[in-house]
């Protein structure tokens, strides 16, 4: 996520490899429908505000549907927006409108049902565009400022500037939840420009931000709950209080899954982020998105519902003369990362272990929502991963979503633990990224993580502390790690997030520099397995694990998360022996 890294911040695919690869084929060209579509490209590169968002309504209208006038591809949202389209649709036929055309089109072709007048750009009355979106969502509109483009003879169905003139957020959400939540399918949070660093937010908010609007067309597609509320997660507000009531008679799925990004109280990383604290129910989760472009395009074909081909793990044998480390280059949760700087990440390693530099196992945190939200987007990954024969894939911080689960109530955690497995299988993978609240480890250790022994599903967990600088308060039986049911595996924290330093205490040791860092895990007892969480918020990057790999002693040994887990036990069992 955004502030991830702030202080708050082959064994289950036994399937006929023919059978495996005839899905992926399917997946890799689509739908005979897919394919035929034309695809309408619009580029919003320097356009204004209210260009860039009338687009992203219409390319959600246009990809719920595309028999009937087309699919819709968006350009100038990022940077990476013209190679995905390029690599994932080769063969398409692809026609370039200009704004206006596109918008001509989007009004006169059936994909909408009217437009929603909006011209409210600026400053803080823009504070109630996430839920406009929402109105587009459920009423099958185009959000139009009718004084810019011409609205080409289309119905106006709501007149935002008139109806809901100097409405505040708060207004605009209970309005639309009292109104319309049951014609929504889930929810997500965008921020309308909000300043949330200072502690000015509290006294006197200022929206001097740009907007996050990549995520418009999805949430207009799936006819999400889209809002934002800046103080809706503090106690005491009447933003939380509606907050509250949303999450207790809301019509979604339990846990709830919340898409887009939620960045209040963004003092020292955003407290609320993953959303398991925001309300009295404890069952909300975030899909960080709101970086993400395009998914409504994406999430055209079918979903992924079995593993993909993928790189196979060799069985070792414990020796208690070395040490055993995989790496996990963490923050795979954010699609947003996953579209942008991830891929460049796995583009860089592929190449990496083409010119000889080192090819050692490793781990990449991947989000489990890929699968629906961009197949074609997962099947790239891990054709990638499939040229350098030893990079692998494990579920992202907590599992299902990024949260702090086992601060849920039953069903919820248990239903949270399913779904988690039932990612784990269709990604093809054993393992996970595990964050919990610093001050509920316990708890997680007495009621969450003994789960997943039970189906042996998930066999290993890399935990996180949050914040980063506190302990867990917990005891690691074997230092590096605890095992639970005998089966499961969960790993000590062990953050990496870059290695320009700190004298602050906590924040000294995910700061080490990389002869820091060697000599720490040379220095631990032979026999040891443990891990490396890296991120990049502290500036780490993937050459930051090539200069540790050329630093290691020959007895340290970097292996895949079965073979970790497999070293791990064996670890026990050999202590075991001794004792």
């Amino acid at each position: 996520n955004d502030n991830h890294g702030a202080l708050f911040s082959d064994r289950c695919c036994n399937r006929p490899l023919g059978t495996t690869m005839l899905r992926w084929a399917r997946v890799a060209l689509g739908t005979a429908v897919v394919e035929a579509s034309n695809i309408w490209v619009v580029d919003v590169s320097g356009k204004s505000l209210g260009d860039q968002v009338a687009v992203q309504t219409c390319s959600g209208l246009f990809n719920r549907d595309e028999t009937v006038a087309g699919a819709s591809f968006v350009l100038g949202l990022t940077s990476a927006d013209a190679q995905w389209l390029a690599d994932l649709e080769p063969t398409s036929t692809k026609t370039e409108l200009s704004v206006s055309d596109y918008l001509t089109k989007c009004l006169t072709s059936g994909v909408s049902k009217g437009y929603i007048k909006y011209s409210t750009w600026d400053g803080g009355a823009r504070q109630t565009l996430p839920q406009v979106i929402t109105l587009a969502g459920v009423l099958d509109a185009v959000v139009l400022d009718d004084s810019a483009h011409s609205p080409q003879g289309a119905t106006l169905l709501r007149d935002i500037d008139t109806e809901w003139y100097q409405w505040s957020e708060l207004t605009a959400t209970k309005y639309m939840f009292d109104n319309y939540v049951q014609l929504t399918t889930g929810a997500s949070k965008t921020n309308p420009g909000w300043d949330t660093t200072s502690l000015d937010q509290f006294t006197v908010p200022n929206m001097n931000k740009g907007p996050a609007i990549r995520l418009f067309d999805y949430v207009v597609k799936r006819k999400l709950f889209n809002f934002f509320l800046l103080l809706g997660c503090v106690s005491l507000t009447s933003e939380h209080d509606l907050t509250n009531n949303m999450a207790t008679s809301n019509p979604w799925q339990k846990p709830v899954t919340v898409y887009g990004y939620d960045n209040t109280i963004s003092l020292a990383g955003s407290i609320y982020e993953a959303e398991t604290m925001c309300t009295s129910t404890h069952n909300w989760g975030q899909v960080a998105s709101d970086g993400a472009s395009n998914m409504a395009f994406f999430s055209r074909t079918d979903p992924v519902t079995s593993p993909p081909p993928q790189n196979s793990e060799s069985p070792q044998t414990y020796d208690p003369t070395k040490t055993y480390i995989s790496f996990i280059i963490g923050d795979g949760d954010n699609v947003g990362y996953l579209t942008t700087s991830r891929r460049s990440w796995m583009e860089e390693r592929v190449s990496k272990c083409q010119s000889g530099a080192g090819c050692w196992p490793l781990l990449w945190s991947i989000s489990p929502h890929l699968p629906y939200l961009a197949p074609k987007m997962l099947q790239w990954y891990y054709n990638e991963a499939l040229k350098t024969g030893n990079d692998f894939f494990v579920l992202p911080p907590s599992g299902h979503t990024y949260s702090y689960p086992s601060q849920q109530s039953e069903p919820d955690l248990s239903e949270f633990v399913r779904l988690t497995e039932v990612d784990a299988t269709v990604i093809g993978t054993t393992a996970s990224v595990a964050w919990e609240w610093w001050d509920t480890w316990h708890t997680a250790m007495q009621t969450y993580f003994p789960k997943y022994a039970t189906n042996n599903v998930v066999r290993s967990g890399y935990a996180v502390n949050v914040p980063y600088l506190f302990d867990t308060l917990v005891r690691w039986r074997y230092n590096n790690f605890n095992v639970y049911g005998e089966k499961f595996v969960l790993f000590r924290p062990h953050e990496w997030r870059g290695t320009r330093g700190s004298r602050v205490p906590g924040v000294h040791d995910t700061m080490l520099s990389v002869a820091e860092m060697a000599s720490q895990i040379n220095g631990y007892p032979k026999g040891t397995a443990t891990h490396i969480y890296l991120t990049s918020d502290g500036g780490g990057n993937l050459q930051d694990l090539y200069d540790l790999v050329g630093a290691f002693d020959d007895h340290v040994e970097v292996v895949s998360h079965n073979v970790l887990a497999d070293m791990a036990l064996g670890q026990v069992a050999s202590m075991e022996q001794v004792v």
